[in-house]
């Protein structure tokens, strides 16, 4: 698949599921509709967000770094974006339910880090080196 090929699957992909959330905001009551409409809800939100973080993400790398590795800024930018994408809707979540603390939020966020630290420090090494 090609760069190309990537981002207008990506975008139409995002472009659907942003659709299915704007579908649920409008025509779902949460009241009546109990945890299935909260799990739909944030589920399509969040994989809008990736989407979009993701295709964002990698045309911002590609703009700045043209010489790296395609895949590579891809990898990167998807990673990150499940990550920013899972702090928000937990940030969504905690303030749905009337939990947010700031604390709370900061220990979400320095986990996520060095988790993404742990991944930008892993280094690959060549075959043959042990």
């Amino acid at each position: 698949m090609t760069f190309k090929q990537f981002l207008i699957t990506m975008a139409g992909a995002t472009f659907i599921v942003w659709l299915a959330w704007l579908f649920i905001l409008l025509n779902l009551d949460p009241v009546v509709s109990g945890w299935s409409g909260f799990l739909f809800f944030y589920c399509t939100l969040g994989t809008a967000l990736v989407g979009t973080l993701a295709i964002v993400g990698t045309a911002v790398r590609r703009s700045f770094r043209p010489n790296d590795l395609i895949s590579r800024q891809v990898l990167v930018s998807f990673r990150q974006a499940i990550w920013l994408s899972a702090i928000l809707v937990t940030t969504m979540i905690l303030f749905s339910q009337g939990v947010f603390r700031l604390w709370i939020i900061s220990l979400v966020i320095v986990v996520f880090a060095f988790v993404e630290l742990a991944f930008l420090s892993a280094r690959r090494r060549p075959a043959g080196f042990v």
